[in-house]
């Protein structure tokens, strides 16, 4: 058999199978490195209430703080590791704390388990990143007003099952994507709220016989209270994630509705819109081609991430309650999701910067046929029934082909009549920007609360919890061959 001494932080001087210790380690180290920053921090909170409560002497918290300080300053400079004899990041920053404060570090770990510590840690990551998301949507429905501003008086041709229907503007298809994306922040923010609760205290799920003060923990880490029953919250693993993931799906389900139409209005055939060289790619045989990758990536990637949010469901759906490891495998979905879906935002709000509207195409595609439903109600204006009315248009378009002749400004000034709330010719935009300041109060009331709690906690370390350590040190904690 092919052991490895286990030196775990469940080591009872036993062995492992060296086949079992890659199955159940998986590709965790990697993970946990994105995850470390925020295990840190949330340790230092933890160490301070330790001590708060006499398990650590003030000396004990002394050298144990600036261990952690100093942990971090490794992270940011990629030079942490997590090594093959560590399962997790949890094991690696313990072994680091033991190696310089002695003790202390053995003591680190008093009054919680590794079930709310990488809660903890998924916590204060997931809500930085949510706050940086929910800013970032915030601003594409902003740019996407001021697009819809911009071409609020630009005919467009408006589609039912992809076919010319009735009259429209580039504001009104604008702005609509704009407005679903404001509504889509809700459901953010419902993730937020649902997210932003300290599990710390918990540890398996049936706490520890200490004096703990959780309260002091969550408000040490800014959050908005304590997840209150223990054992909720080991069985809550999976599921927060499971709606952050969601949340994030459905704001890159908007944005694939909108690649989708944009790759259609892109088309030569329609030359509606135009996207500029450089964010394009070329074809290594066809040297005409200019391809809308990104938008057709777009759409993939914000299927991926449903499929992440759908995965973590799957895995959590029937597991009986308290710590099952089948939760570890939602670590990787999780992160996933977050990733792709910012930047599947990041991508859209380059291209709609850089998106240029071609009115000559847009008008060319406007004749008189989309008049046909305002013709109809022509007709019920002078008093005939509507099915009447509906009938006789529909007579007069079913004799001989005719080819439909460009009528743009007929099709304007059709669109632009239907003035009333929210229609193209009353946009009523300002209730959307209305929208959009109260969305970046409440991001920035919540980033304050965060900020100043952690910055009061670990200084300028205990912020920017979602960069990224050097990709040499994710690459070198994945397969790990040496001791720090």
């Amino acid at each position: 058999m092919d052991k490895l001494a286990v030196g775990k932080l469940w080591d009872k001087g036993g062995y492992l199978d060296r086949t079992v210790e890659r199955f159940t380690v998986g590709e965790d180290r990697g993970y946990d490195m994105r995850l470390l920053k925020a295990d840190v921090v949330a340790s230092i909170a933890h160490a301070d209430m330790l001590a708060a409560i006499g398990v650590l002497e003030v000396a004990e918290l002394t050298v144990l703080r600036e261990a952690l300080s100093e942990a971090i300053k490794e992270i940011n400079a990629g030079q942490f590791r997590i090594g093959d004899d560590e399962e997790d990041g949890h094991t690696a920053l313990e072994r680091f704390l033991t190696e310089r404060t002695g003790n202390a570090g053995k003591r680190i770990h008093t009054g919680r388990s590794r079930n709310d510590q990488v809660i903890a840690a998924m916590r204060l990551y997931a809500r930085e990143w949510l706050l940086n998301f929910r800013t970032e949507i915030i601003e594409l429905a902003d740019d996407l007003l001021d697009f819809a501003e911009a071409w609020s008086e630009t005919p467009m041709p408006g589609r039912t099952h992809m076919q010319p229907a009735m009259p429209s503007t580039v504001g009104l298809w604008a702005a609509a994507f704009a407005e679903e994306l404001i509504d889509d922040v809700d459901l953010v923010e419902c993730a937020y709220r649902r997210n932003n609760k300290s599990p710390l205290g918990a540890a398996a799920g049936y706490g520890v016989p200490l004096p703990l003060d959780r309260e002091m923990v969550a408000k040490t880490l800014g959050f908005a209270g304590v997840q209150n029953n223990v054992l909720y919250v080991n069985n809550s693993r999976g599921v927060v994630e499971a709606q952050v993931a969601e949340s994030a799906g459905r704001v890159c389900g908007t944005l694939a509705q909108l690649s989708q139409d944009l790759m259609i209005f892109t088309l030569p055939e329609f030359g509606y819109f135009r996207l500029p060289e450089e964010l394009t790619t070329g074809s290594s045989i066809m040297p005409q081609k200019r391809n809308p990758d990104l938008l057709e990536l777009i759409r993939a990637k914000a299927a991926l991430v449903d499929g992440q949010a759908a995965i973590i469901r799957s895995i959590i759906l029937n597991l009986p309650s308290g710590y099952n490891r089948d939760m570890q495998q939602t670590k990787g979905p999780f992160l996933i999701s977050l990733k792709e879906s910012a930047d599947i935002v990041s991508v859209m709000r380059v291209t709609i910067s850089r998106l240029s509207v071609d009115e000559r195409r847009l008008e060319a595609g406007c004749n008189l046929e989309l008049l046909s439903a305002d013709r109809a109600y022509k007709l019920v204006s002078e008093g005939v029934p509507f099915r009447d009315a509906y009938r006789q248009v529909g007579a007069e378009l079913s004799g001989d082909f005719i080819e439909p002749q460009p009528a743009h400004t007929d099709v304007l000034s059709a669109a632009l009549a239907k003035d009333y709330k929210g229609a193209p010719g009353n946009l009523s935009i300002d209730i959307s920007r209305q929208a959009v300041e109260e969305l970046r109060g409440s991001v920035a009331s919540d980033r304050a609360v965060v900020t100043e709690a952690l910055t009061k906690l670990a200084g300028p370390l205990g912020i920017d919890l979602t960069q990224q350590p050097a990709e040499s040190s994710l690459d070198r904690s994945a397969n790990a061959t040496e001791r720090r």
